[in-house]
């Protein structure tokens, strides 16, 4: 099982469109990580809406995930002014919490917020019970390396906590990922995308939601990661942030996008944004 890694994108623009000849109200994907934004064009296809995706250049407002919120937000006032559905997916997910979070606020008409694999941040924040018991840097690299193979990283992860210098273990997934890759890739552009990686982490993983969500809000999992005994846990957690309804959906599908996997999120995303 090869890896493949996409051409690390450098975007220079925050807003893709993906598709922008159908009617209804628009859909933002939030994709802060570094999967092919491409791969979110099958998905617009199928939700047959307007769909664009908000994703992560050089000059982006990254100071914490608050004014990185604001400033997507204020990216879709500029594209819309009528209402919009917002999905976060990924490490995405915290980004689009708090952006529905400022939306009810303030002039925007936000109608749905949709996590896809988008909850995982969250819930770890939230979680006073699970103290970080992994290095979570050594979790950041794997979660990297997650986003181009389905291959089990654990072998990874044990070489990684071997080594304490960062540069060290850049070094070590800049090998991995290349020595797994068919492809020819750029050391330095992988090595700069790990470290980019590492700060999108640690933004992430310092945010707290400052007061309640009141809007509904759509979480969609992969059901070989949230078990139908993980449940209860994922909405008891969710509530502490969360007064509106809080709906679980479980489907399986890879972080490889598949045309099938594809298929069954568009298919649980069009019942979440057409309620």
């Amino acid at each position: 099982d090869h890896v493949k890694i996409l051409q690390i994108l450098k975007h220079k623009e925050a807003l893709l469109v993906l598709q922008n000849d159908t009617p209804g109200d628009p859909i933002f994907i939030v994709n802060i990580g570094d999967t092919d934004a491409n791969n979110f064009q099958t998905l617009a296809t199928e939700l047959k809406k307007p769909t664009f995706a908000l994703v992560w250049t050089d000059d982006v407002a990254r100071t914490d995930i608050g004014s990185l919120a604001s400033w997507y937000l204020k990216i879709i006032q500029e594209r819309v002014t009528g209402p919009f559905h917002v999905v976060g997916y990924s490490i995405g997910g915290s980004v689009a919490f708090e952006m529905a979070f400022q939306s009810q606020k303030g002039e925007f008409n936000m109608k749905t917020i949709t996590l896809v694999s988008g909850s995982d941040d969250l819930m770890n924040a939230l979680n006073k019970d699970d103290a970080e018991t992994v290095d979570s840097e050594v979790t950041a690299l794997c979660r990297f390396v997650e986003q181009f193979t389905s291959e089990d990283t654990e072998k990874l992860k044990n070489e990684l906590l071997k080594k304490k210098n960062q540069e060290e273990r850049i070094q070590i997934v800049v090998k991995y990922l290349t020595d797994s890759s068919r492809q020819t890739v750029d050391k330095n552009e992988l090595s700069e995308a790990i470290t980019n990686y590492l700060q999108k982490h640690k933004l992430v993983l310092s945010y707290i939601p400052s007061g309640n969500l009141s809007m509904d809000i759509n979480i969609i999992e992969c059901s070989a990661k949230v078990l139908a005994n993980d449940v209860t846990r994922v909405k008891e957690l969710f509530a502490q942030v969360c007064c509106g309804n809080i709906s679980i959906h479980r489907e399986f599908y890879s972080d490889q996008f598949t045309k099938k996997d594809v298929e069954k999120i568009a298919h649980i995303l069009k019942k979440c944004i057409n309620k």
